[in-house]
């Protein structure tokens, strides 16, 4: 520890008050940096001051967020989904800060005459972080542009061994290998945004040798940078919070001492971002900002995947911090681990993560939920945490000790632990998306319905290693127009079974989600079990048991979009090509009328596994499926005459049958029976495609009759018949009238009808529509 609030012999000398009160209170650690926040050493900083939410915040020092901007992130998504070239990714990010910058100008120049600084524009996100008298905060507020303007808050940071058989079970995961190299989490660097990492241990030229391979001083540094975001300070470690958390995600086991221990990847690689504002490893919203900025500027640079921010934190989305945060995860493909705060109940300041997984902490061997470790429903809807790992009384490293661990609780603690299983999963197949690792993390957990606030369960690092290697994960997207999603998958062994879906929010200045819903059924479509969570949450999973094998079928229904598509990670399912593909060997009928055709039968193999019937360019989901047939209705076409028709399922597309779409041969008339006043109504007719229809009403059912011209069954011998417009066909035959309903007509009956002429080869008598009665209600 360098010399700070407390002084280094105070915190970590053996004997001390703290290093006594840390073992009689385990969550003292998280609670005293917060307490030292409000009035300690500031660093430089300004003045502290409570606002009205009763939050810390600097004085003079706001987060003025944007209406609109010219910055589109996608182009880095799209960079981060290739071939990594990190020259060509800092071009990009060069171009998307100079054009930000560029955007604000004129922002600058109106806050320079309110009096105040710019500190920084940020363009992970729409917003600046500004230096004013806070008297103009209301003024800073109407400036032209500005949607609003948040106070810069101030956040505090928030091993038994906890990764063998009883726990995590890490150890047995390393011992896994993948491409002919032990599963450690080889390749995939992991950001620590924190109070800083040992770099300088006992200020020599060398860090702990915890980061080293193997724990030796002279095997390979895995730090690939260390840095801080605040100016004036270096990426040495303030106050030990961020090497203790390092330590969690992969630190190497450097003693022989009983209580040293591997964290869960020990050989992923580091960088390290200090992102503490004041001596005591507080921080604020800018520079929280800020570390999220660097991260998503250097994913390529130092390959990034996976990143841990152990800090209290806003629970609201919009938060610029959260907004950052969800940033980097969408836009830089990093997954996010932070903690659920240790306030038990109470957690008002636990992040949102929305993106990220928000991990609580269990006791260990026990794994019950440790008394500190927060938990519930926060103002903002989302149930925390996500997930759960062990954080009571974890043995970690001291900065500058190579001699001795800190006992320390907190989930400041267990959320690095997740952080490193994630490490593992992406090095064990470097395929998986953020997305993808954080339905697998879910999915592979334990005891979730072991007493609440566990979230989805306990986490297993070897079960989530496992179902990486197997691919037992895939994305797929869900519309505007196709609002449900029917999955088959086979189960060979009877027991308990889970499957997750997890998706991102890109909207990150709103407060507003989208929402999915899992459900399961069996082969039969009968329900098994569904997970309806609220869309604060961004997952579902669903866990049941069951007695037989066999095929069963997972429905991802959009229950809120507020894109024109949402992508979904769906883990439980097997690789999609576990089924194989179905055949088609008969359709019940060749032919069908384009409307009133009713539905057809196809015959063939594995039709209970069939997702989609597609028809044309058109898909239809089945009406009932069994191995040898499905049935299904076809959908309008866009011409009359032959189509393919083509089944679908997880693992391909079948062959080809054909079907053809005839005209119908009787006009008939649709339209709705029952109306109310003021309603707008649309009736259609269906004719060929060369005829015309004549749309007439009449309050009499009497009909009108002209021998070998027309025979209506309306109008009352032509006396009282309206004529009421014209249908004109579409190319399939379809055509329609629009009217509202007008006022006065409440329980009124009336009839309408239409007669067709060919408007080419006209043919008498011509041919009537069936006769609809309707009613006004009211």
């Amino acid at each position: 520890m360098r010399n700070g609030v407390f002084g280094e012999n105070l915190l970590l000398g053996p004997g001390s008050m703290i290093w006594a009160t840390l073992k009689l209170c385990p969550c003292f650690l998280a609670v005293l940096l917060c307490a030292v926040g409000l009035g300690a050493q500031q660093d430089e900083r300004s003045e502290l001051v409570s606002w009205e939410d009763g939050r810390r915040a600097v004085a003079g020092e706001f987060i003025v967020h944007f209406s609109e901007r010219s910055c589109d992130l996608s182009v880095l998504r799209e960079a981060n989904r290739v071939l990594p070239d990190p020259e060509a990714y800092g071009r990009l990010v060069r171009g998307i800060r100079e054009r930000n910058a560029a955007q604000r100008a004129p922002f600058s120049l109106r806050l320079r005459q309110l009096g105040g600084v710019v500190i920084e524009h940020y363009w992970i996100i729409n917003a600046s972080a500004v230096r004013i008298d806070p008297a103009k905060r209301a003024q800073l507020a109407m400036l032209p542009g500005v949607e609003r303007v948040q106070p810069n808050y101030i956040y505090a940071p928030a091993l038994t061994k906890a990764s063998n058989a009883r726990s995590h079970n890490s150890d047995a995961a390393n011992l896994m290998t993948v491409n002919s190299r032990t599963v450690k989490g080889w390749g995939v660097t992991v950001a620590i945004l924190d109070t800083g990492i040992d770099v300088r241990y006992q200020k020599s030229n060398r860090p702990h040798r915890l980061y080293y391979s193997g724990g030796s001083s002279s095997a390979r540094n895995r730090i690939k940078a260390a840095f801080s975001v605040v100016s004036g300070k270096t990426g040495d470690d303030l106050t030990g919070h961020g090497t203790m958390c390092s330590h969690a995600v992969g630190g190497a086991s450097w003693s022989t001492l009983a209580k040293v221990d591997n964290g869960c990847a020990p050989e992923c690689d580091f960088v390290g971002i200090n992102i503490a504002s004041y001596a005591n490893g507080s921080t604020t919203s800018a520079h929280l900002t800020r570390g999220w900025q660097r991260v998503l500027a250097d994913v390529q640079r130092y390959g990034i995947k996976v990143a841990n921010n152990s800090y209290s934190g806003s629970p609201d989305p919009s938060d610029a911090t959260q907004q950052a945060l969800d940033s980097a995860v969408v836009n830089g493909d990093v997954l996010v681990t932070v903690p659920s705060g240790n306030n038990g109940g109470n957690i008002r300041s636990t992040q949102a993560g929305y993106n990220g997984l928000s991990v609580g902490s269990v006791d260990n061997g026990s794994r019950k939920i440790s008394s500190f470790s927060g938990r519930g429903t926060t103002s903002f809807g989302k149930v925390v945490p996500d997930m759960v790992a062990v954080g009571a009384g974890v043995y970690l490293a001291v900065p500058d000790q190579e001699s001795r661990v800190s006992q320390v609780s907190g989930t400041s603690f267990s959320a690095p632990l997740v952080a490193g299983a994630a490490a593992l999963a992406r090095q064990a197949n470097p395929k998986l998306s953020a997305l993808s690792t954080k339905a697998l993390l879910l999915n592979s957990t334990e005891d979730s319905s072991a007493g609440a606030g566990k979230g989805a369960g306990y986490m297993r690092a070897e079960l989530l290693t496992e179902a990486a290697v197997a691919q037992d994960v895939f994305e797929d997207k869900i519309d505007q127009s196709a609002k449900k999603k029917l999955y088959p998958f086979l189960i060979k062994k009877a027991g308990r079974h889970s499957v997750t879906i997890t998706w991102q929010r890109q909207k990150f200045a709103s407060s507003a989600y989208e929402n999915l819903d899992l459900r399961i059924y069996d082969g039969a479509k009968n329900l098994l079990a569904s997970s309806i969570l609220s869309g604060a949450n961004s997952y579902d999973k669903v866990e049941w048991t069951f007695s037989a094998p066999g095929l069963y079928w997972a429905e991802v229904t959009a229950s809120s979009l507020l894109n024109p598509h949402l992508t979904f990670a769906i883990a439980g399912l097997g690789q999609r090509s576990s089924i194989p593909v179905p055949t088609l060997t008969k359709i019940s009928s060749s032919q069908t009328p384009v409307y009133g055709g009713g539905k057809l039968t196809l015959t063939g193999t594995r039709l209970d596994t069939v997702t989609q019937v597609l028809v044309g360019k058109q898909s239809v989901i089945p009406l009932s499926a069994s191995p040898g047939s499905l049935a299904f209705v076809p959908p309008f076409p866009k011409l009359l005459g032959k189509v393919q028709v083509r089944v679908k399922n997880l693992a391909g597309t079948s062959n080809v049958l054909t079907l053809e779409y005839l005209p119908v041969t009787q006009p008939w008339l649709v339209g709705l029976q029952k109306l109310t006043s003021f309603m707008a109504v649309r009736d259609e007719l269906w004719m060929r495609p060369s005829e015309v229809g004549i749309y007439y009403l009449s309050p009499s059912k009497q009909p009108s009759k002209l021998p070998g011209i027309v025979d209506l069954g309306i109008g009352n011998g032509f006396k009282s018949l309206s004529h009421f417009g014209v249908f004109v066909p579409n190319a399939i035959g379809q055509g329609s009238v629009q009217w509202s309903v007008p006022p006065g007509f409440a329980q009124i009956s009336f009839f309408v009808q239409a007669v067709v002429i060919d408007s080419k080869t006209p043919a008498f008598p011509l041919q009537s529509s069936n006769l609809v009665q309707r009613i006004v209600l009211f």
